[in-house]
């Protein structure tokens, strides 16, 4: 008699997408206990029905569809004979659902996009409108071309015509609306060195909207991706306040996970995809605000912990061994949605945790680099002007950087 053995379980709640079509997405922070490290897809029983799981972490079963409604809470364990799944059925009220519906809040008259699994893609603008010649990247001149490769810059308010990195009157930087929000000049500099009018920039981590508003600003079409309501209608609401003539572009959020964002987007349409994602589980922890000055640390935000959300496909829940793996499968359906040679920009920091730096930049590098993305240039976006009552820790037997007065910015391309 062959006994089973429990060797995991795991709790999720399902999507829409996976309801209709029969798949289970099992959560990158559990995958290795429930399917390994490997990537090469292999057959399985799931409650006693041929199954098999696919390289991205997929569970497939035509006992799947539709047997389950959409946010269903179900039980996911694995034991020497497949997989074993059903309802949960006691309410779990510390379970955050993963998210609702897809959704989009888009402003003014723009088309509201269709639901990832409606097999509709996103009619939205991807074609050059300029009169540049096609094959320049962009409509800059000679002159900004070379201030732009410049590869460790201050970014203080000028008057030039390619701004640089500083924050505006309609940037956002209270963090208990969002906790690290990128100036809009940020992706504004990308967009305007990388694309021409009329062609369409991805966000797929979209916070509050600054790059949307970047691509308004430019005449871009642009989408952006974000798991947080919150954060989708205050990208709506800004949209919405700014756009006063229509100039054929649209630039729309959507509810949704970045996995799914190859269900809306054309092949090689995207002439960007520029973002600054989560760093990881950096903001799972209580606040210390070891950066500031001691007497100015207990501020409102002291010891509290500002994570995005408690959604367990939010790359900010994830140590960097998972998050590493979320990055590389969605930038894996990003890299066809690409026109051939069209960047992607990461800015993103490093994390100090526990006494140790842990590099973030490095994961992304090599997960962009898994994807198919080909790295090309770094750049250093030195915030020295943008910190201030600098607190002194690690004195005098602990040396350490401060972190706060640098990020990377990576570019890649596909290649």
């Amino acid at each position: 008699m062959q006994i089973e053995v429990m060797v995991a379980m795991v709790v999720k709640t399902l999507k829409k997408m996976e309801v209709s079509l029969g798949f289970i997405h099992i959560p990158v922070q559990h995958r290795a206990e429930l399917i390994g490290d490997s990537a090469v897809p292999f057959e399985t029983k799931l409650n006693g029905v041929a199954a098999k799981v696919d390289k991205f972490g997929r569970l497939w079963s035509d006992y799947l569809k539709n047997r389950f409604t959409v946010n269903t809470q179900i039980i996911i364990s694995k034991n020497n004979g497949g997989f074993q799944i059903l309802a949960n059925e006691r309410k779990n009220y510390n379970f955050e659902p993963e998210t609702k519906s897809p959704n989009a809040f888009v402003p003014l008259a723009a088309e509201v996009p269709p639901a990832a699994d409606s097999g509709k893609k996103l009619k939205i603008g991807f074609v050059k409108t300029c009169d540049c010649d096609s094959r320049h990247i962009s409509c800059i001149t000679a002159k900004e071309w070379v201030k732009s490769q410049v590869a460790i810059q201050q970014f203080p308010i000028t008057n030039d015509e390619i701004k640089e990195f500083y924050y505006e009157g309609r940037d956002i930087r209270d963090k208990d609306v969002h906790p690290a929000v990128f100036p809009i000049a940020l992706p504004a500099h990308f967009i305007k060195t990388l694309t021409h009018r009329g062609e369409l920039v991805l966000d797929p981590f979209v916070g509050i909207g600054s790059t949307l508003l970047a691509a308004q600003d430019l005449g871009r079409n642009a989408v952006g991706f974000d798991l947080k309501e919150e954060y989708i209608e205050i990208s709506r609401k800004r949209l919405g306040q700014k756009k006063i003539l229509d100039d054929g572009t649209q630039q729309i959020a959507i509810l949704d996970d970045a996995h799914n964002i190859p269900a809306y987007l054309e092949e090689n349409t995207v002439s960007l995809c520029i973002t600054s994602p989560p760093y990881a589980n950096m903001l799972a922890h209580r606040r210390l605000n070891k950066s500031i000055r001691g007497d100015l640390r207990k501020n409102s935000h002291y010891l509290k912990v500002q994570q995005y959300s408690n959604n367990p496909s939010d790359l900010g829940t994830m140590n960097h061994e998972g998050y590493s793996k979320a990055i590389q499968e969605i930038y894996s359906g990003i890299l066809p949605l690409m026109r051939k040679r069209a960047h992607c920009i990461i800015n993103v920091n490093d994390v100090w945790e526990n006494n140790k730096r842990i590099p973030t930049h490095v994961y992304i590098l090599g997960a962009l680099q898994k994807a198919g993305f080909e790295f090309r240039n770094t750049f250093i976006w030195d915030k020295r002007n943008l910190v201030n009552r600098v607190g002194i820790f690690g004195w005098p037997s602990n040396f350490i950087s401060l972190g706060a007065t640098m990020e990377f910015i990576l570019d890649f391309w596909k290649p």
